[in-house]
């Protein structure tokens, strides 16, 4: 319920009900809240070192290549859209000065 009246703010209504959006997200922040926990006991100083073995690059590319091609029509979309967007995919893709789709999923999934 959380995720999903969240992402109306960042992606929109038709978006926000959209369930592979709804599936990358929610991988994506287990994904990234698991690794930060199993590393919290470890010194900072070794976080560079075991990260890549609790979250290989395989699954985290997997992750955003499912985001991207359920936000790629969407990024499309807006960029021809002259008028102002009143959701912050709108407001990414607006003051981009190149429209990457890869850099405005990772904004709005971080």
């Amino acid at each position: 319920m959380v995720l999903a009246v969240s992402s109306r703010v960042f992606v929109g209504l038709l978006l926000a009900r959209y369930p592979a959006w709804l599936d990358t997200v929610s991988a994506y922040l287990a994904e990234v809240v698991g690794t930060a926990n199993t590393l919290r006991p470890w010194p900072r100083l070794l976080h560079p070192l075991l990260r890549p073995f609790l979250a290989p690059k395989r699954r985290m590319d997997a992750i955003l290549a499912k985001a991207q091609k359920a936000l790629g029509p969407a990024i499309r979309e807006r960029e021809a859209l002259k008028y102002e967007q009143t959701n912050l995919l709108g407001f990414l893709v607006q003051t981009s000065d190149v429209v990457d789709e890869l850099s405005i999923i990772l904004k709005l999934l971080v």
